[in-house]
């Protein structure tokens, strides 16, 4: 039987298809390099220290990485 990837190891494997290193996809993204070791991780830092990635967080980040993936231009902050 194969297992499947947790949330966490899927969130590696977007970023390491996009062929980009943790801090090239936190400069694209915003979100800051630890972040992005915490989703890997398969965990989010909040006020429980380490709590398990919520749905809409790991949407939100793949959302990202499709973007990404599309070529678009992406930003969550509109440019100033």
């Amino acid at each position: 039987m194969t297992e499947h990837p947790h949330e966490g190891e899927r969130a590696r494997l977007w970023r390491e298809s996009l062929k980009l290193s943790r801090r090239e996809l936190a400069e694209i993204t915003g979100y800051s390099e630890s972040a992005i070791q915490d989703f890997e991780a398969g965990f989010q830092r909040g006020r429980d220290e380490r709590a398990p990635i919520g749905e809409r967080e790991m949407l939100r980040y793949r959302l990202a990485c499709a973007a990404i993936d599309a070529g678009l231009n992406f930003r969550w902050e509109p440019e100033k």
